[in-house]
C-alpha cells in the first residue's frame, strides 16, 4: 500500500509549479501596474498634449493638403522594405508626403538599395549602434526600433505622422482615407483596422476595435497629429509588461488624446511563426520552475522596496517641524 506521506508524484509537483507561477505572475503584474502608473504621471502628459493644442502650429493639421511624415523604422531588411513597404508608399492616391527611413545600425545595402529608388521624398540614415536592448526575447521584441522611430520623429516637418513597419504594407489609399478621417472629425490620432497574415500559411485574420485595446490596435494602421511627436516610443514599455506600440497608444489615449476609428482594414501586418522543435516537456516544466523562482525573487524585492519607502514617509510625518 502506498505510504500516503511519500514525495507527490512528479505530475502533481507539475501542476502544483504552474498553479504558484499563475498566482505570482498575477501579483508581480499588479505591482508592475502599479510602478507603471507612478511613473507614467512623472511624464505629465495631459499637461504637454494641451501645449500642443495650443500651439500655433495646431491648426495646420486641418487645412488642405497637409504634408506627412511617414516614418520607418528599419534593420537589415532591404528588400522588404523596398519592394513592400516603400512600394505601397509609393503607391499611395495621396501624394503629399516625405518619409524618414532611420536604420537601426544596419549593416547590409539598405543605403544603396533606396538610393537606387531615385525618389527624393525618401531619405535614409543610420545611427551608429545598434539598440541596446534587453537579452531576453519578449523584452527586446517589446522595444526593438525605439531608437530609430523616435529618432525619425524628433526629425518629423509634416503636420501629421503615419508610421510604417519596413516588412509590412498599406493599402493604396491609407493615407488618403485616414487623413480625411482625422481632419473631419477633428481627430488628433485616426486609425483603422489591420490584415494579419501568417506568410508560412496564408491564413489571415483582421485586428482592430473601438475603443482601442491591447492586441486591437497597432500604428501600422494608423495617422496622428505632429505635434503629438513630442510623446516618444519608451524604451522602459518593457518594464510595465507591454509593446512599445501598445504602451504609446495608451499613453495617448489614457491623455485625452482625441482617437477616431476606421472600421475597415488599411494596412496588411505579415508575421512568420517561431517554432522551437527542440523544447522537450521536461525542459519546459525545468524552465517553469525556473520562472517561478525568478518570480518570487521580484515579488520579494517589490515588497520589501514598498516596505521600506512606507516606513520612510512615516518617519517623515512624525519628524519634529523645524
Amino acid at each position: 500500500m502506498a505510504d500516503p506521506e511519500a514525495t507527490p508524484p512528479a505530475a502533481f509537483l507539475d501542476s502544483e509549479v504552474l498553479l504558484r507561477l499563475e498566482e505570482l505572475e498575477s501579483r508581480l503584474s499588479d505591482v508592475q501596474a502599479l510602478v507603471a502608473r507612478t511613473y507614467e504621471s512623472l511624464q505629465e502628459w495631459p499637461r504637454l498634449l494641451t501645449e500642443v493644442r495650443n500651439s500655433p502650429s495646431y491648426e495646420a493639421a486641418y487645412a488642405a493638403d497637409p504634408l506627412i511624415t511617414v516614418r520607418i523604422a528599419t534593420y537589415n531588411a532591404a528588400e522588404l522594405l523596398c519592394h513592400r513597404a516603400l512600394a505601397s508608399l509609393r503607391r499611395q492616391t495621396y501624394e503629399n508626403w516625405s518619409a524618414l527611413v532611420v536604420g537601426d545600425a544596419c549593416s547590409d545595402d539598405t543605403a544603396a538599395r533606396i538610393e537606387d529608388l531615385g525618389d527624393s521624398r525618401i531619405r535614409f540614415w543610420n545611427l551608429p549602434f545598434r539598440g541596446p536592448y534587453p537579452d531576453d526575447a519578449k523584452g527586446r521584441w517589446y522595444i526593438a526600433g525605439t531608437a530609430p522611430a523616435n529618432e525619425a520623429l524628433r526629425a518629423a516637418t509634416g503636420a501629421w505622422i503615419a508610421p510604417l513597419d519596413h516588412d509590412d504594407e498599406w493599402d493604396d489609399d491609407h493615407l488618403e482615407v485616414l487623413l480625411y478621417t482625422a481632419q473631419k472629425e477633428r481627430a488628433e490620432l485616426a486609425y483603422g483596422r489591420i490584415r494579419v497574415v501568417n506568410e508560412e500559411t496564408g491564413e489571415q485574420v483582421d485586428m482592430g476595435a473601438w475603443p482601442p485595446e491591447r492586441g486591437q490596435f497597432g500604428f501600422l494602421g494608423a495617422l496622428y497629429h505632429a505635434g503629438l511627436a513630442r510623446f516618444e516610443y519608451d524604451i522602459n514599455a518593457r518594464f510595465a509588461d507591454e509593446p512599445g506600440d501598445w504602451n504609446l497608444a495608451r499613453h495617448l489615449w489614457e491623455s485625452g488624446v482625441r482617437f477616431s476609428f476606421v472600421d475597415r482594414p488599411v494596412a496588411t501586418n505579415y508575421f512568420v511563426k517561431r517554432h522551437d522543435c527542440l523544447r522537450t516537456e521536461a525542459r519546459m516544466i525545468e524552465e517553469l520552475r525556473g520562472w517561478v523562482r525568478e518570480l518570487e525573487e521580484a515579488l520579494q524585492y517589490s515588497q520589501s522596496s514598498e516596505e521600506h519607502l512606507r516606513s520612510e514617509l512615516e518617519r517623515i510625518r512624525q519628524a519634529p517641524s523645524a
